[in-house]
């Protein structure tokens, strides 16, 4: 070990013992007062010097105590401003933290465009024309048959002969149809698949249903059918290939039809109906003119559109209701727990005079519908799981609609429970069933069309 390293250890031990002897001293001369006090107030008392010294160490346990004491008392303290601190730390972050209560909602839709999606609907279930030598028969609605029907005198034997072809759409019925009325019919059709089948449907009840049988064709070839009747018996013919033959009963037949079933597109090309017994040709058309008086037509389900600041809804279908809704959906206040109110402002343009309002949904099969009519009379209806059950009769408030007195509906939400007005005149009140209602649909029902002029939704505190 160096020389300046021994310096230091000596240096450090000669200040570490003169602090302790020091320190020795110190309490040597404490004690030493201590023992001479003691010894003067043995002389100036009459207490022994045994006495003094346990007094002594009474005096010593109870000054150790209160020391500790003290400063228990003082950590304590320190620890509860600590808390203290923490806690108002903690209530101002959170203050500063808060996020700010929802907004609240307030909805308005003028119709100027279509910014929120709201549906446009161009359905039809037929549609009729003739047009480019054929009469095109486009169907649009699932498991129904349409016809074109036209009476006739029939001579005892004679045949029918109708050219077809399949355009596109699903693989159902089309053909011919020899009738006495609606309620008794013989039908004589064939499938785009190349199946043929008839069917009897008599006293408005099917007494005999298609029993499909291969006919070798393919999808788009044009096909002729062919009805030879003599008598009350018939053959079926297609493509020349007789294919059923049976008995027309006691059926007075006084009319034919062109039919078409499902959702499908068929050219009719040509029919002819000849006397067998003459030859003479009782009526032929190749429809390349219009004479013959065919009812062409275009039945519409639902078409709607926006214009001029207004959304137009028409339906065409007896005792049918639809519904139009925006796309994304207007999204309701939570269900059950909101309060707000829903205004629709609109009027009845034309048509019959049937239901039509808003709709509050859970979805297609559960909701609420407010709906009146252009005469007034007015209610709610409750549908769940698409069964109504909650069908009251109507109010008669007299409050007429038309394109010159809009109406104003009005539904007061709280809760589960709703007001409903129209204009000014409560209608009814009612719940929802704890339906999870949670957006509007515009309703129109039966044959009309109905003006949407404004929706106004007002969420409250």
């Amino acid at each position: 070990m160096n020389k300046k390293n021994e310096k230091k250890i000596l240096d450090e031990l000669t200040r570490r013992v003169l602090e302790k002897d020091k320190e020795l001293q110190e309490k040597k001369e404490s004690a030493n007062v201590i023992n001479s006090n003691k010894e003067a107030l043995v002389e100036m008392t009459n207490l022994s010097k045994q006495e003094i010294d346990s007094i002594e160490k009474q005096v010593r346990a109870e000054i150790m105590a209160n020391a500790k004491k003290a400063t228990t008392r003082r950590n304590w303290l320190i620890i509860a401003g600590v808390v203290v601190l923490l806690i108002a730390y903690n209530i101002i972050m959170r203050i500063i933290n808060k996020e700010p209560p929802p907004e609240l909602m307030h909805f308005t839709e003028t119709f100027d465009n279509n910014n929120n999606g709201w549906d446009i609907f161009n359905e039809y279930e037929i549609k009729r024309k003739i047009e480019n030598g054929v009469y095109n028969f486009n169907a649009n609605r699932d498991d129904w048959c349409f016809w074109d029907e036209k009476e006739i005198i029939l001579p005892s034997h004679y045949s029918i002969s109708l050219k077809t072809t399949w355009k596109r759409g699903s693989f159902d019925e089309y053909g011919l149809m020899l009738m006495q009325d609606s309620e008794n019919y013989h039908t004589f059709v064939i499938r785009a698949d190349g199946n043929t089948a008839n069917s009897v449907y008599k006293g408005n009840t099917w007494i005999k249903l298609n029993s499909w049988t291969t006919s070798k064709f393919a999808t788009n070839d044009e096909v002729t059918q062919t009805i030879e009747v003599k008598g009350n018996k018939y053959l079926h013919k297609v493509n020349e290939v007789t294919k059923h033959e049976g008995s027309l009963e006691d059926m007075k037949i006084s009319k034919f039809a062109l039919r078409v079933c499902d959702k499908q597109i068929v050219d009719f090309n040509s029919i002819e109906i000849k006397n067998l017994a003459t030859g003479e040709i009782i009526f032929s058309d190749d429809f390349k003119e219009t004479s013959n008086n065919w009812d062409e037509k275009e039945k519409r389900i639902k078409e709607s559109t926006i214009e001029n600041g207004k959304y137009i809804y028409t339906t065409d279908d007896t005792d049918q209701c639809y519904w139009a809704v925006s796309n994304p959906k207007i999204t309701l206040p939570p269900a059950n727990t909101s309060k707000y109110t829903v205004r629709i402002k609109m009027y009845w343009l034309t048509g019959e005079d049937a239901n039509f309002g808003v709709m509050f949904l859970a979805d297609d099969l559960n909701y609420t519908a407010f709906q009146t009519r252009s005469s007034g009379d007015s209610r709610s209806i409750r549908c769940e799981n698409d069964q109504y059950t909650i069908i009251p009769d109507f109010i008669k408030t007299g409050i007429l609609s038309d394109e010159k007195h809009p109406i104003n509906m009005i539904i007061h939400v709280d809760g589960n429970n709703y007001e409903f007005f129209l204009n000014d005149t409560k209608i009814s009140i009612g719940d929802f069933n704890y339906m999870n209602i949670n957006y509007l649909g515009l309703r129109v029902c039966g044959h009309q069309t109905i003006v949407f002029d404004e929706i106004e939704i007002i969420q409250e505190k």
